[in-house]
């Protein structure tokens, strides 16, 4: 896991929480919260147009993500891909966000994260009911 001593960040965005991503967290084994704590929010500060965080000059982090334009009620907002991997079998998650970048605001709002369909239909409710 990363640790803040040895990572010299640059962070450039906000990071706004849907307030039901508590929830979400509870959902999620112990690992995938660590890793969204520590690394997940810490690559969307730096760079959530990218979800790319150097570590150091001969190591780096690239997230795989998306836009999700086709999704008509979440066009403007982007999901992290994560598959996890327990005993063989791979599960596939969603960290659904929306990135705010004016002059006046950098910000991040992250809208869902749980199991691949399950995070959109979270996000699909959660923007309906904004």
């Amino acid at each position: 896991m990363i640790s803040s001593k040895k990572v010299n960040i640059q962070k450039n965005f906000h990071i706004r929480r849907h307030p039901q991503i508590r929830q979400d967290l509870q959902d999620v084994c112990e690992e995938l919260r660590e890793k969204f704590e520590k690394l997940y929010t810490t690559i969307l500060k730096v760079d959530p147009y990218n979800c790319y965080l150097e570590i150091n000059p001969d190591r780096c982090i690239q997230l795989d993500h998306h836009e999700l334009d086709s999704h008509r009620e979440l066009s403007g907002y982007r999901a992290i891909d994560i598959i996890h991997t327990v005993e063989g079998y791979r599960e596939y998650y969603r960290i659904v966000y929306r990135i705010i970048d004016t002059d006046r605001q950098k910000c991040v709002e992250i809208i869902s994260f749980g199991l691949h369909n399950y995070a959109y239909d979270l996000a699909r409710k959660r923007v309906r009911n904004t």
